[in-house]
């Protein structure tokens, strides 16, 4: 399934459409700038619409309540006049202040989106937008229907994003055809892991900008003197609920200490607490099931190191060394020892993915933990329950994505 022209047509049309959809961008460029109050406008109706549940059936099969009512918020208009205000000052066409220099849209984005978080796609279209941008999207292999649906309704909304919203199913072995929608765009906004971002250097042409959101590693970091039982809880939730698929997604814990010990201890407290909260969700299906099983039957014949603690659906093993590594997923994660003097030394050399971390400790030891973190790379220190949590006005990855979809330009008359 593609939206091409406001449209739903079928993937076999997706040849036709890349022929014919290069004039028609060429068309749209010429018409001047997308105004960013009509897609704010666009969006607070798609917003009340969510709110007033006319999507409930397609959005509450992937989002909870909460992520419903927070993606009704961060479509508000007034969300969105502030995002812009914060990220780029003036709106798009505009000059910035005391210059004639003036923020111009790229052009046109090609998003490859993840499929880690449903609608993901959608909010990346919408920043193209804010920015004035023409966006070809390539959906994720996992996409639900709920892209084309959601972009589709804000083109019924305001009938002139037609020409500015192009969405292909096309999958990542058709290289030729991605080819094509990469050497329209004026930037690639790449979502995913290194395997991807490899993937799309080796077909983008060196003229076009890459703007790489990849992949990240997130944990939690717990004092002693700091754990209570209500920490451990919301931390558990935190694991089970987002099961460690996101970037913001505990990966494991690192505790404030280098004797192994204290690592055994706590993983006798915490297996419980974990083996709870996943009692509380849908449990997973087989194939996920078996796979992580065949995991820990390999940790347990290979790897040495350590100590698995193994619990009903869920494991945490105890490890000697400070590596920032992933986890099995789905409550399956490692626990590790780290002091606070050698945070940076052992954690500077992963600077590329670091970025959240879950922090439990004392009030008068925040600041100096979070600098240690903020200066080995780490974007976001928060507590365990809002490691995923996303603020209407959060950076991705530590940077304004409104500013790397625009371009400044000087248009002063010389005389």
């Amino acid at each position: 399934m593609i939206l091409y022209g406001g449209e739903v047509l079928e993937s076999s049309q997706t040849k036709q459409a890349l022929k014919d959809i290069y004039p028609r961008i060429l068309k749209t460029l010429g018409q001047g700038i997308l105004p960013s109050k009509e897609v704010i406008m666009a969006c607070h109706q798609l917003s009340k619409r969510i709110i007033a549940g006319e999507y409930q059936k397609l959005l509450g099969e992937f989002l909870t309540e909460e992520q419903i009512a927070k993606t009704a918020q961060m479509l508000s208009a007034e969300c969105l006049v502030r995002k812009i205000r914060i990220e780029l000052g003036v709106a798009v066409g505009e000059c910035l202040p005391e210059t004639s220099h003036q923020i111009m849209p790229l052009g046109v984005l090609f998003h490859i989106a993840a499929g880690n978080m449903e609608g993901l796609p959608v909010y990346s279209v919408i920043e193209g937008l804010l920015a004035g941008n023409i966006n070809i999207v390539k959906l994720p292999a996992s996409d639900s229907g709920i892209t084309v649906k959601l972009l589709q309704e804000l083109i019924s909304v305001e009938p002139k994003l037609k020409d500015y919203i192009y969405v292909f199913d096309t999958p990542s072995s058709h290289l030729e055809e991605l080819t094509a929608m990469a050497k329209m765009a004026n930037a690639i906004v790449v979502w995913g892991g290194d395997e991807t971002m490899k993937s799309v250097r080796n077909f983008a042409s060196v003229d076009t900008r890459l703007i790489e959101w990849g992949h990240r590693k997130s944990f939690a970091y717990l004092t002693k003197d700091a754990i209570t039982d209500k920490a451990l809880i919301e931390l558990a939730t935190h694991i089970v609920t987002t099961k460690q698929i996101l970037c913001s997604s505990c990966q494991g814990i690192y505790l404030h200490t280098d004797v192994m010990e204290d690592l055994d201890s706590f993983c006798e407290r915490f297996l419980p607490i974990l083996e709870s909260a996943v009692a509380k969700e849908q449990p997973l299906n087989i194939g996920i099931r078996a796979q992580i099983s065949l995991l820990l039957f390999h940790d347990e014949l290979i790897e040495s190191n350590g100590k698995l603690y193994k619990g009903k659906h869920c494991s945490l093993k105890a490890l000697p060394d400070a590596e920032l590594t992933s986890s099995y997923t789905h409550a399956n994660l490692w626990v590790r020892g780290l002091k606070r003097n050698d945070i940076i030394e052992k954690l500077h050399k992963n600077k590329g993915y670091l970025q959240t971390v879950g922090l439990v400790c004392r009030e008068n030891e925040w600041n100096e933990l979070s600098n240690y973190f903020f200066h080995a790379g780490v974007t976001k220190v928060t507590v365990p329950k809002f490691m995923s949590y996303m603020d209407e006005l959060e950076t991705h990855d530590g940077e304004y994505p409104l500013r790397r979809y625009v371009r400044i330009v000087n248009g002063r008359v010389l005389s």
